[in-house]
């Protein structure tokens, strides 16, 4: 099947949450999708970490390579400020999960 190329360039941002060890990646993906909407073009993990004196007893940290686009325009900082918000705060509420600082 032929896809068109883009555009519009893409932007890049890599976040890293702490949560429960109990919570899966695949849960954090389909949260992430779920709160980004339409301007997700992709998401990878890149790094799962556990380390009781770092990030918590019973917590671990996993990071994460979003991929935002927009099919009309380019995006602006303040574009994806919105959407990386928008996934702080529904994962927060969906699996208890906070970004590491």
């Amino acid at each position: 099947h032929y896809k068109a190329l883009p555009k519009f360039p893409s932007s890049e941002r890599d976040l890293a949450f702490v949560c429960d060890k109990s919570v899966t990646s695949g849960e954090i993906k389909k949260a992430i999708k779920k709160y980004a909407g339409k301007l997700l073009e992709s998401v990878e993990v890149f790094d799962i970490f556990e380390d009781d004196e770092k990030v918590g007893v019973g917590k671990k940290s996993m990071a994460y390579n979003l991929v935002l686009r927009s099919g009309e325009k380019t995006l602006s900082v303040e574009d994806c400020d919105k959407a990386v918000a928008k996934i702080l705060k529904g994962l927060e509420f969906d699996l208890g999960a906070t970004l590491r600082g």
